[in-house]
C-alpha cells in the first residue's frame, strides 16, 4: 500500500525564505506508521504531480494553520477531481475545529494523530472502505454521516512518548525552507482557554530521548543550526532540564547547535537564566507572558505574576543578553 501525507504549511513552497516548521511533527507520524506498516510504501508530497504519479491508495492532509485551510481544500479538491482515495486530515485547526470538516474530506484526526491514523490504515487495509460503522470504532475521529458530522469518543493521550520513534530522514525528500526543530513534550499544565493542548496531560520525553535527537539533528545538519523547540515544556521537569543541561554541556553541543525555546515567565529564575547562557548558550527566549492583568491571568489558570514581576524577569533576560520575544494575548 501506497500511504501519501501532504503538509499544507504554506501556499507556495518555492519561496525559499519561507520557513516550514511542522515537518517535525510529521515526521513523528511517519515514524509511527513505519514502525507498524514496515512494508508498505510511505512518503511525502506536496506536489500534484507527485501524487499523480505515485498514485497513493489513501493521503493524509497536515493541517496546522486556519490561515491556510482554504488551501487544504483547494489540495483535497485537486486530487479527488483525478484518484478515488480517501483522504484524512490532521493537525492543530481540525482538532480545535473539528465540525470544520469539509464535504471533500473523508475523515478528521482529533488530537494526536499517531495511533488514530494507525488504525485508520489498518481498517482501510482490512475493508478497502471507511462507513459509519467501522469508523466509530475509532476512537478520536469526526466524519460525515446522513448530511451530519460525527464524532466519536476521545483518544486517551500516548503516555509514553519514548515509544514513538523518530526520524527526520523524510526533511530530504521535501522541497521548500524546512527547519529542523525539536519537541521535549506534550501537553501543558495550564488548562488555558486558548491552547489546543490545554486539555492533554503533560507527557515529556525522557533526558535519554533528548540526548538521542539532539545527536540527531547535530548530524542532520551540516552546519550549525538555530533549532526551535516548539513546546512550552523545555524547562518544565528541572531536573531533567538540569541534567540535559549538564550532559549538553560536557558534550559542548553548542559548537554545533543553538536552542530558541519558549518559556513561562515564573520558569526563568536566576539559576535557570544561567543555565541557559552558559550551558545551552541560549540567544533566543521566546516568553509567553499572556497578559499583565491578574484578574484575565487568574480567568486563563495561569500562574499568576504581577506587572512588577513580569517586568524583574524581563530585566533579568535581558541581563543575560538573551535576544527575548514577549507573547502576549490581548482579552
Amino acid at each position: 500500500m501506497r500511504i501519501a501525507i501532504v503538509p499544507v504549511e504554506t501556499d507556495n513552497y518555492d519561496i525559499n525564505n519561507t520557513k516550514l516548521f511542522g515537518m517535525t511533527s510529521i515526521s513523528y507520524l511517519f515514524s509511527y506508521l513505519e514502525k507498524y506498516f514496515p512494508d508498505d510504501e510511505i512518503f511525502p508530497a506536496v506536489d500534484l504531480r507527485i501524487i499523480l504519479q505515485t498514485k497513493p491508495d489513501i493521503i493524509g492532509i497536515y493541517a496546522p494553520y486556519s490561515k491556510y485551510f482554504n488551501k487544504v481544500i483547494e489540495i483535497a479538491r485537486e486530487i479527488k477531481e483525478h484518484l478515488k482515495v480517501p483522504l484524512i486530515l490532521g493537525g492543530p485547526h481540525i482538532t480545535y475545529l473539528p465540525k470544520s470538516l469539509p464535504p471533500i474530506i473523508d475523515v478528521g484526526v482529533i488530537g494526536e494523530g499517531e495511533e488514530t491514523f494507525r488504525d485508520l490504515i489498518t481498517i482501510f487495509k482490512d475493508d478497502k472502505y471507511f462507513n459509519e460503522k467501522n469508523l466509530n470504532t475509532v476512537p478520536g475521529v469526526v466524519f460525515h454521516y446522513k448530511g451530519q458530522k460525527m464524532m466519536t469518543d476521545k483518544r486517551k493521550a500516548i503516555q509514553d512518548l519514548d515509544s514513538i520513534p523518530l526520524t527526520r530522514k523524510f526533511f530530504y525528500q521535501m522541497p521548500g525552507n524546512w527547519v529542523p526543530s525539536m519537541i521535549t513534550g506534550r501537553g501543558t499544565p495550564y488548562k488555558t482557554a486558548y491552547s489546543v493542548s490545554s486539555d492533554e496531560p503533560v507527557r515529556l520525553h525522557s533526558l535519554e530521548r533528548l540526548i538521542n535527537d539532539t545527536v540527531d539533528l547535530i548530524t542532520f545538519s551540516s552546519q550549525l543550526r538555530q533549532v526551535p523547540i516548539l513546546d512550552e515544556l523545555f524547562i518544565y521537569d528541572l531536573a531533567r532540564f538540569k541534567q540535559f543541561a549538564e550532559v549538553f554541556a560536557d558534550g559542548k553541543m553548542s559548537k554545533y547547535i543553538k536552542f530558541e525555546i519558549f518559556a513561562r515567565p515564573h520558569e526563568l529564575t536566576e539559576e535557570v537564566c544561567e543555565i541557559l547562557k552558559h550551558a545551552f548558550e541560549i540567544k533566543i527566549l521566546n516568553i509567553h507572558f499572556v497578559s499583565s492583568s491578574v484578574k484575565t491571568l487568574r480567568e486563563l489558570r495561569e500562574p499568576v505574576l504581577e506587572e512588577d514581576e513580569q517586568l524583574q524577569v524581563l530585566e533579568r533576560c535581558y541581563r543575560h543578553d538573551f535576544n527575548v520575544t514577549a507573547n502576549y494575548i490581548t482579552i
